[in-house]
């Protein structure tokens, strides 16, 4: 929660959610540590959500009704009855295999979202982006990141899960066909797409390994996520 919480919502003011998934065999507690969403969130007036998956790790079935997305479609509406939420503002990051269920959550319920960062690596299989639950009607604006110095061995969905994921958001979804900027930022090399439906992003940065690469949670919603709202028509609206 956001140390203003309380005058942020003064005379009925709703404030953004953003909820942050952590890997395989971590935890809330450390998806927090790590990636620094709680200061971001205290300087820019939003709360922060970190869920706490059984086992340490999440389900990415695509079982329309299957558990874990479930579990985010009810912990949502719980957010919702508890706080002065602005639903025209909800965002979804993840690390690796809380990067595989942001994507889960998104194909089928991408209206519910202004942006979506599934960053850092962890993707779906290729083929499950053929599923009959996908929605690729919705554009969504979508930051996508990996470290140069990750295997794809160390991440959901590997090489080919990836590559599926960046062609579904960047080109299926959103229309994007580019050509693309490219932002050189220290050690990230960022592609920005902006000619279609959505803006799309693709991140490496450089001696990183497969972790949060630092300063990544500032940077997204500075450059990107602060910057999109979702009407309650679904229009996406960009700041």
């Amino acid at each position: 929660m956001p140390a203003n919480y309380d005058a942020l919502v003064a005379g009925g003011r709703r404030v953004p959610v953003l909820f942050s998934f952590h890997g395989r065999n971590g935890s809330a507690r450390y998806q927090s540590l790590i990636t620094d969403w709680n200061k971001v969130a205290d300087d820019n007036g939003f709360i922060v959500v970190y869920p706490q998956g059984i086992g340490a790790t999440w389900s990415t079935s695509m079982d329309p009704d299957t558990r874990d997305v479930r579990f985010f479609l009810d912990l949502l509406a719980h957010i919702r009855a508890t706080y002065a939420v602005d639903d025209t503002r909800l965002y979804l990051n993840g690390s690796s295999m809380g990067t595989a269920l942001t994507n889960r959550i998104a194909v089928q319920f991408p209206e519910l979202f202004a942006a979506i960062a599934p960053c850092y690596s962890g993707h779906l299989s290729a083929a499950n982006y053929q599923n009959a639950i996908v929605k690729t009607n919705v554009p969504l604006p979508v930051w996508q990141c990996r470290g140069g110095d990750e295997p794809p061995t160390s991440f959901p969905g590997g090489t080919a899960g990836e590559t599926a994921a960046r062609n579904f958001w960047r080109e299926t979804v959103n229309r994007n066909m580019g050509p693309f900027t490219l932002q050189v930022d220290g050690r990230n090399r960022t592609e920005i797409w902006s000619d279609g439906l959505a803006e799309y992003r693709w991140q490496v940065t450089d001696y990183v390994p497969h972790f949060w690469h630092p300063g990544q949670a500032r940077k997204m919603w500075d450059e990107m996520l602060s910057r999109y709202s979702r009407a309650p028509d679904g229009t996406l609206v960009r700041r």
